[in-house]
C-alpha cells in the first residue's frame, strides 16, 4: 500500500470517528433535555440568588486542621544567614515549596526552638522572622 492510499485511509476514519463523536452527543443531549426541563433546573439552582448573597461576605479563614483552629495566613521572610539575602512569603507553605524544606523546620525555628534550617534547593541555612 502506498503512502497516499495509507493516508487516504486515516482521512476516512479520522471522519467516521468524527461523525460518530457528533451523533453520540446530539442523542445524549436529547436525553438531557427530555430529562430536566428550564424550570427545573431554575428552581434548583438559583444561581443569581447565590451569587448577589455571596458578594457582601468576606472570604473565609483558613482552618488548621489538626486543631481546628482558624488561622490568618502567616507571613513570613528568610534571611540567608550566609549571605544575607532576604525573601518574603505569603505563607509557611510556600516558603517551604520555594525553599525545600521541611514545614516543621520552619515552625520551630519560628518557635524559637531553633535557630536556622537547612535549604535542600539552594543548600545554605536560613533564619526566618514574622513580618
Amino acid at each position: 500500500m502506498s503512502l497516499r492510499e495509507w493516508k487516504k485511509l486515516a482521512e476516512s476514519k479520522t471522519k467516521a470517528g468524527k461523525m460518530k463523536n457528533q451523533l453520540c452527543n446530539q442523542i445524549t443531549a436529547g436525553k438531557i433535555k427530555s430529562k430536566t426541563s428550564d424550570a427545573a433546573i431554575t428552581k434548583s439552582f438559583r444561581l443569581d440568588e447565590i451569587i448577589e448573597g455571596l458578594k457582601g461576605k468576606p472570604a473565609a479563614p483558613i482552618k488548621d486542621l489538626k486543631e481546628g483552629k482558624c488561622l490568618p495566613p502567616i507571613k513570613i521572610k528568610a534571611l540567608n544567614t550566609e549571605t544575607g539575602e532576604s525573601f518574603d512569603f505569603e505563607s509557611i507553605t510556600k516558603a517551604a515549596k520555594d525553599l525545600i524544606i521541611d514545614k516543621t523546620s520552619i515552625r520551630r525555628v519560628l518557635n524559637g526552638t531553633h535557630k536556622t534550617s537547612t535549604s535542600k534547593k539552594y543548600n545554605k541555612r536560613f533564619r526566618f522572622e514574622k513580618i
